[in-house]
């Protein structure tokens, strides 16, 4: 009689985690894909062949989603359970005609990971709806009202960016060039877009009130 119990109590719970499989993500072990501009994908069943590398994302059920593809040379490495893949594989011209090097590429992408979390962009995010709207109001019925944010988005990309220290890395990672060649693309890069964005939306906020209150 015990054994039946401890039977049927054993299968009771097989099901359970069978049906609850999907809700609380037991799926495949995830792949993470490392772009070359530094942002990352987790995905799984990443596969590479000589032009792409393809993969799925998994939902939120579990469940995969259609294959996905990518050009093999946006792809630095995929990083697996079992290790780490590198796809950047520069040739020798390729070196000599200025492109990174394996380790160079590597504090490339870090720095561009750092500007994205670290760069601040408040001042020139204020800057758009404070001139977007203070410009959208007194051009409200002007055609050229639409250059307003292309202008302020233009200032924003040619100003210089400032290189900051990012505060957990060391001296060492902050002196490499490679590392401030990323950081400082990415930073404009963030800078330009949330420049465009709230010139965008202050322009849209002045006009509507132009229109409103003329």
């Amino acid at each position: 009689m015990n054994s039946f119990n401890e039977y049927r109590t054993s299968l009771f719970i097989s099901l359970a985690l069978l049906l609850l499989f999907p809700y609380f993500g037991f799926s495949q072990s995830l792949d993470t894909l490392i772009l070359v501009n530094g942002k990352t994908v987790n995905c799984t069943n990443a596969k590479t062949d000589s032009v792409f590398v393809t993969y799925q994302r998994q939902k939120k059920s579990g469940k995969l989603k259609k294959e996905t593809r990518l050009d093999r040379e946006m792809v630095f490495s995929i990083r697996r359970v079992s290790g780490e893949e590198v796809l950047y594989n520069p040739s020798p011209a390729q070196l000599r005609s200025g492109d990174f090097t394996v380790e160079q590429m590597r504090y490339f992408i870090l720095g561009q990971q750092d500007a994205r979390n670290n760069y601040k962009t408040h001042w020139w995010t204020v800057g758009g709806l404070v001139i977007g709207g203070g410009l959208g109001y007194a051009a409200y019925d002007q055609i050229y009202v639409a250059v307003i944010p292309f202008a302020y988005t233009l200032a924003a990309g040619f100003t210089p960016v400032e290189f900051n220290a990012t505060p957990q890395r060391v001296n060492s990672e902050l002196n490499i060039e490679a590392y401030q060649i990323g950081y400082l693309r990415a930073a404009k890069s963030k800078r330009v877009f949330r420049a465009l964005e709230s010139s965008l939306l202050g322009t849209a906020i002045g006009v509507g009130v132009g229109y409103a209150t003329n």
